[in-house]
């Protein structure tokens, strides 16, 4: 296991530390060359750098590839979050100047219409929106939210959260949030260093009238609530609970009694639910030989969620998070408390975000095969193809999104 984390802690490190040529776009000068009626839009990694491509839908099988649609920015691994007919791109890496917004017009063409500069050793790694005149994005190394406005790209001000730390050691980082009731639930996340956390959970909620915080909830039975590179772990169901992944760092934290699940805060309360917990040390999971976490979800309704289980049997002695294919796909009943292996093939540390879309989903992937991209699952007839990608990538495939239909 020491291995093991080396390699995480040296990884992320060199994540963070890459700067990169901006090569930006405006207004008149559209994502890519030629206009595309884009339903969905990609950000992949190439040598890298990001490009961001618009697709016009799953039959779109050039889209990944033809990168003279594409546009670049200059960070090298993304947090992408979507709006509407919005799609808003934030640095997940040192250097970063800030956060991109990109706009679908009526014509379906997008391209970029503001930004919104930050410091950069700010990593973008949460977004939630209350109007088209206000929303709060994690500012995860600066220990901030940012409240902003999401129309004209402007801060608006800063709520520091950095003395909710759960002990002395440890710094207090705002990851993944969400709005219920007027209330902010911020994930923290309690770091020692890289790959030593705290072993509890812990949330802020915030009043949105006031923009203070009300006060921070922790639970002891899961740690590390939401991801902090901006791919889905909060989720609100059809009955207005609130469900938070705790990830745990995946089983690789060198502390000792972290542990991994799903926590929920039912309709109205702003306390986690005592009566419930769902995570891989309770949950029969067939085919999957060391499930560490869960990663990733996506709420789809019926209580389903979709995302990946962690198998660190899968990781090799001289794996990495770029070689080791420990993310499989899978489908979570969170009431049921159930896991559902789908008929995908496992992928990495970069390649993992899940997209909900015509009634498929749609998941980013970069199997052993290579043939990283695009892949569809259908839920209705259980069905995906798995011999080749729908929509080819020529990088890591780390986000797909849908703008809104």
């Amino acid at each position: 296991m020491s291995t093991r984390i080396y390699k995480w802690f040296m990884f992320s490190l060199v994540a963070t530390l890459i700067v990169f040529a901006v090569v930006g776009c405006s207004e008149e000068n559209p994502v890519g060359t030629d206009p595309i009626n884009a339903d969905l839009v990609l950000a992949q990694v190439i040598d890298n750098q990001t490009y961001i491509s618009p697709i016009s839908g799953i039959d779109d099988d050039k889209a990944g590839t033809d990168l003279s649609r594409a546009t670049q920015e200059e960070f090298g691994f993304p947090a992408a979050f979507m709006n509407g007919d919005d799609l808003y791109v934030g640095p997940l890496s040192m250097g970063g100047t800030g956060v991109v917004k990109y706009t679908r017009d009526n014509n379906g063409v997008v391209s970029e219409s503001a930004r919104m500069p930050m410091s950069a050793s700010a990593w973008v790694s949460g977004m939630a929106f209350e109007s088209s005149a206000k929303a709060y994005l994690s500012s995860y190394n600066e220990q901030q939210i940012v409240v902003f406005n999401p129309s004209t790209m402007t801060e608006i001000r800063r709520i520091s959260v950095a003395e909710y730390s759960s002990r002395d050691d440890v710094l207090a980082m705002p990851a993944q949030m969400v709005l219920r009731d007027g209330k902010l639930f911020v994930c923290m996340h309690q770091m020692a260093d890289q790959n030593n956390i705290d072993t509890v959970m812990t949330m802020l909620v915030v009043n949105t009238e006031r923009d203070s915080v009300e006060k921070m909830i922790l639970d002891t039975r899961a740690s590390f609530a939401g991801a902090r590179e901006g791919f889905p772990n909060i989720m609100i169901d059809d009955n207005d609970d609130i469900y938070v992944n705790g990830l745990a760092m995946f089983g690789m934290s060198t502390a000792p009694g972290v542990r991994a699940g799903i926590l929920r805060i039912n309709s109205g309360e702003t306390d986690f639910d005592k009566d419930y917990f769902f995570g891989p040390s309770t949950a029969t999971i067939d085919n999957v030989d060391m499930p560490t976490a869960f990663y990733g979800l996506v709420y789809a309704g019926g209580s389903k969620a979709y995302g990946f289980v962690c198998d660190m049997a899968n990781w090799g002695e001289d794996d990495d998070m770029t070689t080791a294919r420990v993310f499989e796909a899978a489908m979570f009943d969170l009431v049921a408390k159930t896991v559902t292996m789908l008929p995908l093939p496992a992928t990495d540390g970069y390649a993992h975000n899940v997209c909900l879309y015509e009634e498929k989903v749609l998941y980013c992937l970069q199997p052993k095969s290579d043939k990283k991209g695009i892949y569809i699952y259908d839920p209705v007839d259980n069905l995906a193809e798995i011999s080749s990608p729908a929509i080819a990538t020529a990088g890591f495939p780390v986000f797909i999104g849908a703008f809104e239909q």
